[in-house]
C-alpha cells in the first residue's frame, strides 16, 4: 500500500488522468456507440443509454468495493505483524527481565591448613564449599593442606535470586584435560536461603586438597549453580575458571547460562 501511496506522490499527472479517464471514458464510449447505427438489425441495442452508464457505474462501485477489500485485507495482515512482532519484542523483554545474571568478582587463590582456613573469620563470614565427603568430615582432627579458590558472586540483575551450589567438575593437563567430577559440600553458609541480593557482592569459598590440584599443574575449573528467580524460573549458570598451581593464578574466562524449566 504504501508503494502505490509513493508512486502517486511520484505521478501526480498521470494519476489525475487515470481518475479522469475512469469517469468519462464510459460516457464517452457510450455516447459514442449510441450515435454510430448498427450494421445489422441484431446488432441494434435493446437497452437505453441511461441503463447503460447505470450498469457501468455499478461495475465501478462493485471493483472499488473489492479494492478497498483488498486494502482492509492487506492492511489487517500487516497490523496482525505489527502486533505480533511487538508481542514477540514484549516477551522478550519480559524474559530478559527475568532472568538472573550473576558475575564473578575478585579471583584470588591461596594455600593453606585447613585448620587456618576453617578458623579464618574469611572462611566464617562467606560461603564455604569444601572437597571431599560431608560424612565423618572432622574439623578438629582435620588437618591437610588445601588451596583456597575465592571469589566475589554478584547479583547484576534487579531482582532477589537464590543461588544454590549444584556441581563441580576439573579439566586438568594431567588427566588429557578429561573432565572428571569433584565431590564437595556446603560447609558453612552465612544466609540460610542462599539468596543474593541486587548489586550486593557475596563472597565464595571453595576448598580443595593440595593434592587434588598439584598434580593437575594447570587445569580448568567449572562451578555450576542453580538460580531462581521471583517467580520461581530456574537456570544454571556456569563458571569456568583457568587455574596454574605453579604460577599460583586462577582466573575466570568462561560463563554461561541457561534455562532448566
Amino acid at each position: 500500500m504504501s508503494k502505490i501511496l509513493d508512486w502517486i506522490k511520484k505521478h501526480i499527472w498521470q494519476t489525475a488522468m487515470i481518475g479522469f479517464s475512469l469517469f468519462f471514458l464510459p460516457l464517452i464510449l457510450v455516447h459514442i456507440a449510441y450515435r454510430i447505427p448498427a450494421i445489422s438489425p441484431w446488432f441494434a441495442s435493446t437497452w437505453q443509454a441511461g441503463e447503460l452508464i447505470t450498469y457501468i457505474a455499478g461495475f465501478e462501485a462493485f471493483l472499488g468495493t473489492v479494492v478497498l477489500g483488498l486494502v482492509a485485507i492487506r492492511q489487517n495482515d500487516k497490523s496482525n505483524e505489527l502486533n505480533e512482532r511487538m508481542l514477540n519484542a514484549e516477551e522478550k523483554r519480559d524474559l530478559f527481565e527475568r532472568q538472573p545474571i550473576i558475575d564473578v568478582l575478585d579471583c584470588s587463590i591461596s594455600q593453606g591448613l585447613s585448620r587456618d582456613f576453617f578458623e579464618s573469620e574469611a572462611i566464617k563470614n562467606s560461603k564455604c564449599y569444601v572437597e571431599g565427603e560431608e560424612d565423618g568430615f572432622n574439623i578438629e582432627t582435620l588437618d591437610t593442606s588445601y588451596i583456597c579458590i575465592s571469589y566475589n558472586l554478584c547479583n547484576i540483575s534487579n531482582q532477589i535470586i537464590r543461588c544454590t551450589h549444584s556441581r563441580t567438575s576439573i579439566r586438568d593437563q594431567f588427566h588429557g584435560f578429561s573432565c572428571r567430577e569433584l565431590k564437595v559440600f556446603l560447609f558453612h553458609c552465612p544466609n540460610a536461603l542462599g539468596e543474593l541480593q541486587p548489586n550486593i557482592p557475596q563472597k565464595i569459598n571453595f576448598l580443595f586438597r593440595e593434592d587434588a590440584l598439584k598434580e593437575a599443574d594447570l587445569g580448568i575449573i567449572k562451578n555450576c549453580f542453580e538460580l531462581t528467580n521471583k517467580i520461581g524460573e530456574k537456570y544454571e549458570a556456569v563458571f569456568d575458571f583457568l587455574f596454574s598451581y605453579y604460577l599460583d593464578s586462577v582466573d575466570r574466562f568462561g560463563y554461561s547460562i541457561r534455562r532448566l524449566d
